[in-house]
């Protein structure tokens, strides 16, 4: 007999779906190696760079870092 329809179990799967992609990209890790990069400018330009300055570089490396993660896991 089918089942009927349940609202429930299609959000589940779906919360299911993004706590893995989740722990495939390791945030913690991405995190830590946003916040190298951002130092590294404090560093390099001896005081704290600027909003936009300071996000992308963070943002590039966080996202680059959580797809090798991915890439690693999946090769």
């Amino acid at each position: 007999m089918k089942q009927p329809f349940n609202a429930n179990c299609m959000h589940r799967s779906k919360a299911v779906l993004i706590l893995g992609y989740v722990k495939l990209t390791r945030p913690l890790g991405s995190f830590l190696i946003g916040l190298a990069a951002f130092l590294g400018q404090v560093v390099a330009l001896e005081g704290l760079p600027s909003l936009p300055l300071a996000v992308f570089p963070f943002l590039a490396s966080f996202f680059i870092t959580a797809s090798s993660f991915a890439f690693n896991d999946y090769f």
